[in-house]
């Protein structure tokens, strides 16, 4: 499977020097360290998320999320490509569709869950939200 998305904006949205695979750098990632090249900005924004997200959860007396930064990243690249999605670099692009290609058990509902947060703050003023999953079989 070709990560079109995912390279253009890991090669112009994070500094080309951050080691995915190394774990100190995974454990900065968790922490919201942005000293390591992550935009501050977004990095907020992804953080106000996780907040709103464990807030309904404590509501309905359910525990808490505390994201790997695995979903971290996830998450930043939506952040990412939603902020920007209308820019000339990102026309190539689908408008109106993201697709994650994660493993099993690594957390997609709940990358879902806060899409939709992500979706909502950044398309005010929708009328209706029609949401389609796709599953393999």
């Amino acid at each position: 499977m070709e990560l079109k998305l995912y390279q253009h904006i890991h090669k112009h949205f994070m500094n080309e020097n951050i080691d995915l695979y190394d774990k100190s750098m995974q454990d900065k990632i968790e922490a919201f360290d942005a000293s390591i090249g992550l935009n501050e900005k977004i990095l907020d924004a992804v953080k106000k998320y996780l907040r709103a997200y464990n807030t309904y959860l404590e509501a309905y007396k359910q525990n808490k999320v505390i994201l790997r930064y695995y979903q971290i990243l996830a998450i930043y690249f939506t952040e990412v490509y939603l902020r920007n999605k209308k820019s000339i670099e990102f026309e190539e692009f689908a408008q109106n569709a993201l697709a994650y290609w994660m493993a099993t058990g690594s957390g997609k509902t709940i990358i879902m869950h806060i899409n939709i947060l992500q979706f909502i703050e950044h398309n005010k003023g929708f009328k209706d939200l029609e949401l389609i999953m796709t599953t393999p079989e």
